[in-house]
């Protein structure tokens, strides 16, 4: 259900686990239930799906650097005094994962990276229809013509459409500016936590490249392929994506058990 503290909203799916809880971080103009219910209710997992500042039911300003969402996650963090976690985003979430665990090594045990790249750069085609707000609805369209597979059912594009023409549209274009600015490259090397890398090879808008790279550069990360899918993975390919999470899980737990 939801709820909210200090302006900040977030669902919670608790499970007495032995795992470090595993925070949620949705993408460019989402919200914590663009990720379905069997990825905020893992079932042998502590799960906590939320909203970004100016999403969903926070309260807060959406902004214009990931630096600012990684504030925020950590002060969530905090509020739910949660001394390491795992963190797991798609797409602009990922990016805002690397930064808190560049930025914070102390407080991320693991990393989850699904449809991600070091820097997140928009198609061209994308990034000239947010300069003016007039546009929002081709700039919603060439997004939606380039997040989905063929094989996305027309109901799940449909919905998705409609929630972004339904936002206010300085949300999606303050996101859309923060992942134009948003550039790790000199820095992914430095990313010492377990690191699964999740992408679909049809993905038009973090291209399957991109998470070769990552996965090349992180040492310690494995690189899984989802045949026929595209960007939105969360929503195409939600089961393979929460045989993963619980897989990273499962792995951080045992390494740090055996380091006992």
């Amino acid at each position: 259900m939801p709820v909210t503290r200090d302006n900040t909203a977030y669902l919670t799916s608790l499970t007495r686990s032995e795992s470090f809880p595993i925070i949620l971080i949705h993408g460019a103009g989402g919200n914590a239930l663009s990720w379905p219910p069997s990825l905020r209710h893992l079932p042998r997992q502590t799960v906590y799906a939320i909203d970004l500042a100016g999403h969903g039911s926070s309260r807060n300003n959406s902004f214009c650097h990931l630096n600012y969402y990684a504030n925020q996650v950590l002060a969530l963090m905090d509020t739910l005094r949660l001394p390491k976690v795992i963190l797991v985003g798609h797409s602009m979430g990922g990016g805002v994962a690397m930064t808190v665990a560049l930025d914070h090594p102390e407080r991320v045990a693991g990393l989850g990276l699904i449809s991600c790249a070091a820097n997140l750069r928009l198609p061209s085609l994308v990034s000239d229809l947010t300069v003016h707000p007039e546009t929002y609805p081709e700039l919603v369209d060439q997004l939606i013509n380039l997040s989905f597979s063929q094989q996305t059912p027309r109901r799940t594009i449909q919905l998705v459409r409609a929630r972004l023409l339904g936002e206010r549209p300085a949300i999606l274009l303050n996101d859309l500016q923060a992942c134009e600015a948003f550039d790790l490259s000199e820095r992914i090397g430095q990313i010492t936590q377990p690191t699964l890398i999740m992408v679909g090879d049809n993905d038009q808008m973090t291209p399957l490249r991109h998470s070769v790279h990552l996965n090349n550069l992180i040492p310690d990360s494995w690189l899984r392929i989802l045949s026929e899918k595209g960007h939105m993975l969360p929503l195409e390919a939600p089961n393979e994506l929460a045989l993963g999470i619980e897989e990273l899980a499962e792995k951080i737990k045992q390494t740090y058990l055996r380091g006992l």
